[in-house]
């Protein structure tokens, strides 16, 4: 009873990104794998986005201290 309600709670809030219900097994499996890989994704993607940040930094520091 008390997980319907935070299902509800979630869905309501926005609290939660995915949804796993574990009546079927082998659905349930693929949706935590879809949801895990979705999430590394956007894991990859913030660190790539932070490395070339980090190299733009850079760049533009040598061109300032060569001039």
């Amino acid at each position: 009873n008390n997980a319907k309600l935070e299902l509800e709670h979630g869905k309501d809030s926005l609290l939660f990104n995915h949804y796993l219900v574990n009546d079927d097994l082998e659905d349930c499996y693929l949706a935590l794998k879809v949801a895990l890989m979705d999430h590394l994704l956007n894991v990859l993607i913030y660190i790539c986005v932070a490395l070339l940040h980090a190299e733009m930094l850079h760049e533009t520091n040598i061109l300032c201290t060569k001039c």
